[in-house]
């Protein structure tokens, strides 16, 4: 971002006039409204998460110094670390709105505003702020968002993971909770009869029978436990369970409207040609409880990480640097104050050595069960049983 390096104290280390990057940002909105007849805007981040870096009032005394070259505002926020502007579910949302605020004071031009916005009540609080509200992820993870919120249809939210929607190792941009994103070519599903069975009320389940159900199928869901939700149910971590359990809403809702009906606490065990098993090969360790111990995770797995929530409870938790090593950078940072604030301390590798502990979690996969990849697993096995259906 080459603005933001020229106006950001924490990246511009210039002695010349540019040291002032308020300068280079002037000759450029010049030279741009010089060169076109549309509107010209600037997107800037209202805070970096950096003392050293932009804060809310330096970047309303940018602003205000540029207001007359500009048509519009867009406030976000983040640089390159260690938050950037994709805010993962451990912050609040709508996001950035107290800054935005300070920013606005005494503007005149119009003001966009992005950030975590989800549902139409995010959005409206948005506009006690900006005039304009600005919706990224969530029209990811649900392109009809406006439409059903509209019509008052149940929204696929999203669940602010940030794990494939970045698209930075990929150089695409998919979804967890939306597995037909970024397919481009991908024709709509013909309209089917007839009946089908789906095994298991966990995401993927739950994924399988919307897609069958709304192709036109009658969908049975047989659930062996006494509710739906599989894996979603051993969530200890507070603010990933809101999240998730949010998607689980969602579904449960959907396939309400789509008159799915569901069996619980019904185990099948045989699974015929209208039959859909739906059942991850692979789980996270389930939870085991402990008191009065000495914990130790060293392990990448999303599950001993959810979990270090609840153990720290009854008892005393560490969990290494390495473990969390994977997560995106906000995430990271987000999560390692979640768990400053309950008790769990993170520590180097190397101090993990001298932890004599009760109990030591130490697994590292390198292909391990998700959410999105569940969904879509889900997702696939409905599509290809559709069409195998038409092609008999």
């Amino acid at each position: 971002y080459l603005v933001a390096q020229f106006l950001s104290p924490a990246t511009n280390k210039r002695r010349d006039k540019y040291g002032n990057g308020v300068v280079f940002l002037s000759e450029l909105l010049k030279a741009v409204r010089t060169a076109v007849s549309i509107p010209v805007g600037l997107r800037i981040s209202a805070t970096e998460f950096d003392p050293s870096g932009l804060t809310p009032q330096r970047v309303h005394e940018i602003v205000k110094e540029v207001e007359p070259l500009l048509s519009y505002v867009h406030i976000s926020a983040g640089r390159d670390g260690p938050l950037g502007s994709s805010m993962p579910f451990y912050y609040k949302r709508p996001a950035f709105i107290e800054e935005a605020r300070i920013v606005r004071e005494g503007l005149r031009i119009p003001m966009f505003l992005v950030g975590s916005v989800v549902t139409l009540d995010d959005a409206e609080k948005v506009l006690d702020t900006a005039d304009v509200v600005v919706i990224g992820r969530q029209l990811l993870a649900d392109p009809d968002w406006p439409i059903k919120v509209k019509l008052g249809l149940p929204i696929r939210s999203c669940i602010r993971c940030n794990q494939s929607c970045r698209g930075f190792m990929t150089r695409e941009v998919r979804c967890d909770v939306n597995p037909e994103l970024g397919w481009k070519i991908l024709p709509p599903l013909p309209r089917v009869t007839g009946q089908v069975r789906v095994i298991g009320g966990g995401v993927m389940g739950l994924e399988a029978a919307r897609v069958l159900a709304s192709a036109g199928l009658e969908v049975e869901l047989y659930e062996k436990e006494d509710r739906l939700g599989g894996q979603l149910n051993w969530l200890f971590d507070p603010w990933k369970r809101m999240k998730f359990l949010q998607l689980l809403n969602c579904y449960i809702n959907e396939l309400k409207r789509l008159n799915v009906k569901i069996r619980l606490n019904t185990e099948v065990k045989d699974c015929d040609t209208d039959c859909i098993w739906a059942v991850p090969e692979e789980t996270q360790p389930r939870f085991i409880e402990y008191r009065g111990l000495k914990i130790l995770i060293d392990s990448n797995l999303y599950a001993y990480q959810d979990y270090a929530f609840e153990w720290v409870r009854h008892n005393e938790v560490y969990i290494t640097e390495r473990s969390l090593r994977e997560l995106d950078l906000a995430r990271r940072y987000l999560l390692i104050r979640a768990y400053e604030g309950v008790g769990v301390k993170v520590i180097s590798d190397k101090e993990a050595g001298s932890i004599k502990a009760n109990i030591t979690m130490r697994e590292f996969r390198r292909d391990q069960p998700n959410l999105g990849k569940s969904i879509s697993r889900g997702y696939w096995l409905a599509r290809n049983y559709i069409l195998t259906k038409i092609t008999q």
